[in-house]
């Protein structure tokens, strides 16, 4: 049974690609019927520009390595403010020498991706914040950034 279709379009898209595909012939664009299995003939390709300009991609930003470096040293600045936040807020602090809390060996550590490394020496950073302020002051801060820099040193 043939069927009559008076120029139908389809909108496909195809890897990303809208194309419009218009049913008929380019003599008789409103009047094309399609009668069945070899209907190729009727099929013309209408490339319709505003289409493919309103599909927009937007391709996110993959990390590079030294994206993941650079992230990494945000991770430890955040651990050495909140060591410095805690020394000012505690007064028993300021009898221990300032370089106790030293964090430029880690630093370099993680630049050069020795993350086992690293994880040793944050375990024994948060020993000492322990040791020097208790473990009450620091959980409140120190030890959560540090737990969370070693989750993720730990998931690369």
């Amino acid at each position: 049974m043939a069927k009559k279709l008076l120029a139908m379009s389809v909108a496909l898209i195809v890897g990303g690609l809208g194309l419009v595909i218009t049913v008929g012939t380019q003599a008789a664009h409103s009047a094309a019927a399609l009668n069945g299995f070899n209907d190729w003939n009727a099929l013309v390709n209408t490339d319709q520009p505003q289409t493919l300009a309103a599909r927009t991609f937007h391709v996110s930003h993959e990390m590079t390595i030294n994206d993941v470096r650079q992230a990494r040293l945000v991770l430890l600045e955040g651990i050495d403010n909140a060591i410095l936040r805690l020394i000012k807020s505690e007064p028993k602090a300021m009898d221990e020498p300032r370089g106790m809390f030293d964090t430029t060996h880690i630093a370099q550590l993680l630049k050069t991706d020795q993350l086992d490394e690293a994880i040793v020496e944050l375990d024994k950073l948060q020993a000492k914040v322990i040791k020097v302020f208790d473990q009450e002051a620091a959980d409140k801060e120190v030890v959560p950034q540090i737990q969370n820099l070693i989750a993720s040193l730990k998931q690369e």
